[in-house]
């Protein structure tokens, strides 16, 4: 069994898997807190959109290059005021035919990118 804290950075759960002799595999946290109970911290930044790869993605800011891409389904949070709110990515059309990205939950139209979002 892999015993970490209540809250474990990856790499402390990744160096307690190899000192007990295992491997290390990436996995998306939400995995990882419900099979071994490792917590892992969450990654604050921007919603931005990646124009390399063609998704969204979190980054520290605008001009950072981003540390996760948020792929449509995967759960993540966005700050509306003060308080966190979990969503995810949908897709639709608009009035004229138009893909329009919004977050699910949150009754919002527009650009997407600037929101402060965590996973």
């Amino acid at each position: 069994d892999l015993k970490t804290p209540a809250t474990a950075p990856l790499d402390q759960a990744i160096n307690t898997i190899h000192l007990a002799g295992g491997y290390a595999v990436l996995a998306h946290p939400i995995s990882l807190e419900k099979t071994y109970g490792v917590f892992m911290e969450k990654k604050e930044g921007i919603l931005v959109f990646n124009e390399f790869d063609g998704k969204f993605a979190i980054a520290k800011d605008e001009q950072s290059f981003p540390f996760t891409n948020i792929e449509f389904g995967d759960n993540f949070e966005v700050k509306i005021g003060d308080e966190w709110v979990s969503t995810s990515l949908q897709i639709s059309n608009d009035e004229k035919g138009n893909l329009v990205f919004k977050l699910k939950g949150i009754d919002y139209e527009g650009d997407l990118t600037g929101f402060d979002a965590r996973i």
